[in-house]
């Protein structure tokens, strides 16, 4: 039975009565992660039972070991959190192993059999699966590289104690965000005098007798595309912040610059879409860096999540193709269908997608919803009943809107949660059929308040390698099958 999740009161409480030495370990590292941020500290806690920091000294020293060992290459695969989650705990040492810069000798010693010496990967599972190792960046930065914790970015209760451990007096400060995003002091400002309508007329500019010029004929601008695309280059020898379409044809001829006082210039246009000054001034070498200072940052970061996903999706291709995992697969659809012909049931393979779970409940429940749909009215239920199920939110995140924010995109792996959501949509209790030895089926039903007559059939789900879920239907074999 898993014991009651930490959180940083919790390991503050720990650290303050049995001292640093009792709750984790702390070495130097020189890790980069994949934001680019070099890592200068790693530390070793347990994931929930703190009392392993004292009762298994050996076995923190071997987590350490494994945290040290990992290279950089290992490090960008566990921040994007799919090497992990998608292949499970048995291939992760055959999949880090690929990586050309990790310490494999490091790794098989941190993971060694305490009898025969060689590498356990077992061992490796329970280091990965017990231990978590939080590296905290040059920037100041804390990222805990738990399996189970990466999706969400690294932020834990292990990241939050570490991060007071390493700020002063364990308080780190609220940034209060850019300069023009602040509130500003409200001046005060004398009352303008009312002006007559005379003193408008006086007052108002000249009305223009300039004839209105025609309408750009560039070949390359679709025509009416202006009108949904105001940013386009009005002239293709011109730059589009310079001179663009979209208001060529003003009601007025004022330049579309703006001044010094943050209003735009009173000034007549007579470049393209600006004053002359305006117009000399954008043209420069030095606004033009500028301008493409403001989009620098876009790119940097576009282009690395490009190679991130790229990078995961190349190892998710890789491993789907292995004949070993081909070979777990088929010795864990065996047992499954053994389970399923009591049942009188026959197994529907379903797509790794990510969906497979609401792919499988829509399957199996027989109604007509494709799988998306099906998840919004679960993530819906959950967010309307946020109460009922908010104590038992993997705590991977750091809250409840942000676990539903997370579990409404269609990557997303279900979990018990939605599983106990849509039994209580559908009113009908959900049979999850396992290839686990210890725990063979689980059931879901629905409130207990609501009278079981008004229950409808059971739905029958498997669940295959604690991360794949696929349909079930009646196989018409034998009797009829039991509810």
């Amino acid at each position: 039975m898993q014991e009651k999740r930490l959180d940083r009161a919790a390991i503050l409480k720990h650290y303050r009565a049995h001292g640093p030495r009792a709750t984790y370990l702390a070495s130097s590292c020189d890790v980069t992660l994949s934001t680019g941020e070099k890592a200068k500290l790693v530390y070793v806690l347990p994931k929930y039972k703190l009392h392993l920091a004292t009762d298994r000294q050996a076995d923190m020293l071997a987590a350490m070991r494994l945290a040290l060992a990992t290279s950089e290459t290992e490090v960008l695969r566990l921040s994007t959190g799919q090497t992990v989650a998608t292949v499970g705990h048995v291939l992760f040492f055959l999949c880090a192993c690929e990586a050309p810069n990790i310490n494999r000798r490091q790794v098989r010693t941190a993971c060694s059999h305490e009898k025969t010496g060689t590498y356990d990967v077992f061992r490796h599972m329970y280091l990965r699966q017990t231990f978590t190792a939080v590296f905290v960046t040059e920037q100041g930065s804390v990222v805990d590289t738990h399996v189970d914790y990466v999706r969400c970015g690294g932020y834990t209760e292990h990241s939050l104690f570490v991060g007071g451990l390493v700020s002063k007096d364990g308080l780190t400060p609220v940034p209060q965000g850019p300069e023009h995003s602040r509130p500003s002091k409200k001046r005060r400002t004398g009352s303008k005098a009312k002006r007559s309508e005379a003193t408008k007329r006086m007052l108002a500019p000249p009305e223009d007798t300039k004839k209105e010029e025609p309408a750009p004929t560039d070949s390359m601008m679709p025509s009416g595309a202006e009108q949904y695309l105001p940013g386009l280059a009005a002239d293709a020898s011109k730059a589009a912040f310079l001179h663009f379409a979209g208001e060529k044809h003003a009601d007025d001829d004022l330049c579309l610059a703006v001044n010094v006082r943050g209003a735009r210039c009173r000034r007549r246009r007579s470049h393209g879409n600006f004053c002359k000054q305006h117009a000399d001034s954008a043209a420069s070498e030095e606004k033009g860096k500028a301008f493409f200072g403001e989009v620098e940052d876009h790119f940097a970061r576009a282009a690395a999540a490009f190679e991130r996903q790229q990078v995961a999706e190349a190892v998710a291709v890789s491993l789907r193709d292995s004949k070993e995992m081909a070979e777990k697969m088929a010795r864990s659809r065996r047992v499954i269908q053994n389970r399923l012909d009591k049942l009188q049931l026959d197994r529907v393979e379903t797509a790794a997608d990510g969906s497979c779970q609401f792919v499988a409940l829509t399957l199996s429940a027989d109604i007509a919803m494709d799988a998306f749909a099906f998840r919004t009215q679960v993530v819906g239920y959950l967010r309307s009943t946020a109460t009922l199920f908010k104590n038992d939110v993997d705590k991977s995140f750091p809250s409840f809107e942000a676990y539903l924010d997370c579990m409404a995109r269609p990557q997303s792996w279900g979990d018990d949660l939605t599983l106990a959501a849509a039994s209580h949509l559908l009113l009908r209790r959900i049979r999850v059929v396992s290839d686990h030895d210890l725990e063979v089926e689980r059931f879901f039903s629905p409130p207990a308040i609501i009278s079981k007559e008004i229950w409808g059939s059971d739905i029958t789900v498997c669940h295959l390698m604690q991360n794949h879920y696929e349909a079930t239907r009646p196989n018409g074999r034998g009797a009829k099958r039991e509810l």
